[in-house]
């Protein structure tokens, strides 16, 4: 369908609004004695109307909506379940076929009153929700209207709130990474001998802020090393994974029984900075990567067919702009040295590393055929900036080294390359 005059200026509007970074964030709350939080997750729909009853006249295209699932009768289940975008103005009309469907109470669905369409982005699994007792918690969000004042339908989020739900919701239900396994440790080394407190000055906070990890969870990452610590009498919590004892031991001396604390503090500030990046409270890059593809593999399961419907019926029912929202993110960008990089290109004579690669190459801006120079351990995960650590290899090889199915296989081949040329 065509969009009108009216439609297409509030495009316009929402564009301009993007551009000044000036966009809303909002808490839509979904009863599910009314609406099928259930059905709706599993199915997930790429569109639907949602009822307004509050602050109607803030709410524009463009701007990013959080679902809540209240509490109902399952009160542990309560929280953000999905993100959305508002897609359309603010408009008098019943309600829609997709958005009917959920609705509980068909005359309720059929009723005419104050909608907006709203584009689906992502659906959390049941590991991927931000839970209510997480938010109550958190040194930001314990404030939202919604904890206080449940009652209501739409809750604008402050500046700050939007920030910190943007840094969470991109992260939950993700595992933890070496990075925020370091941040874990250096909250343990700051509370060794004292208890462990979850308030909003402490060492357990000031990770959560850092990491976008819920407080809760940042405790029982503390509890966790505790619990790898054979130092430590105290109870803690056995549910440390392999990344978690892999950083334990990398900073601990078995022998002489001692933790490395100057070396833990040296390299949390190295990954995360000094205490004043705790102002800057925004979604980690890699995470809000991880979640979109975490998404598209789960909407992948789905046939071609149903796909292409949702597609076409999001196309035909929203006025927002094809191009993508932008946001403010973190990435941490490790220094390389250019000289290593140079070194591993002309001792492989700029050619794919793996042996008998066959993918096609073609050459680069310098006129040398095209390579990447890989580091066989990751930087993220600790590894080391040397020639000894590095392999030159084609694009192909290079993401299939970071995501194939053989990217195990590809990395012991390439630790047995290095092993053969430096012994």
């Amino acid at each position: 369908m065509g969009f009108s005059q009216r439609e297409i200026a509030s495009n316009l509007v929402a564009t301009t609004r993007k551009a000044r970074g000036d966009m809303h964030s909002w808490i839509f709350q979904a009863n599910p004695e009314r609406f099928d939080i259930e059905g709706f997750s599993a199915t997930r729909p790429s569109i639907l109307t949602w009822p307004v009853f509050d602050q109607a006249d803030q709410m524009h295209v463009g701007d990013r909506v959080y679902i809540w699932r209240a509490a109902g009768s399952e009160k542990d289940k309560a929280g953000v379940v999905a993100e959305a975008f508002i897609s359309s103005l603010v408009a008098s009309n019943a309600s829609d076929t997709i958005g009917a469907g959920f609705r509980l109470d068909e005359s309720e669905a059929q009723l005419e009153s104050k909608r907006v369409w709203l584009k689906i982005i992502r659906v959390g699994s049941s590991r991927e929700q931000l839970r209510r007792e997480w938010l109550k918690e958190d040194p930001v969000l314990s404030g939202m209207l919604i904890l206080k004042e449940p009652t209501n339908t739409n809750f604008l989020l402050s500046e700050k709130e939007a920030a910190r739900m943007a840094q969470m919701w991109a992260c939950v239900g993700q595992d933890w990474n070496r990075s925020e396994s370091i941040a874990g440790l250096w909250a343990y080394v700051k509370t060794l001998g004292i208890p462990v407190s979850k308030l909003a000055n402490s060492p357990v906070a000031a990770v959560s802020l850092v990491t976008g990890r819920a407080v809760g969870g940042v405790y029982n990452k503390v509890m966790n090393f505790r619990s790898i610590d054979p130092r430590d009498l105290r109870a803690g919590m056995s549910g440390g994974g392999e990344i978690d004892k892999a950083v334990w031991a990398e900073f601990f001396n078995a022998e002489t029984l001692e933790l490395c604390t100057t070396a833990i503090y040296a390299e949390y500030e190295r990954l995360w900075g000094t205490s004043d990046s705790l102002i800057d409270v925004v979604p980690d890059a890699a995470a809000l990567e991880t979640a979109i593809d975490r998404e598209a593999v789960t909407l992948a399961q789905q046939t071609y067919e149903d796909l292409i419907l949702k597609y076409a019926t999001q196309k035909s029912h929203l006025a927002l702009a094809d191009r993508p929202s932008s946001r403010a993110a973190r990435r941490t960008v490790f220094e390389r040295d250019p000289l290593v990089i140079a070194i591993a290109k002309v001792r492989a004579e700029f050619q794919c590393e793996v042996a008998g690669c066959a993918h096609p190459s073609f050459n680069g801006k310098d006129r040398k055929p095209y390579c990447e120079v890989h580091h066989i351990q990751p930087l993220a995960d600790g590894g080391v900036d040397t020639i000894d650590n590095v392999v030159c290899l084609c694009p192909s090889h290079h993401r299939e080294a970071h995501f194939g199915e053989s990217r195990e296989a590809l990395k012991s081949g390439f630790i047995a390359l290095r092993a053969r040329a430096y012994n």
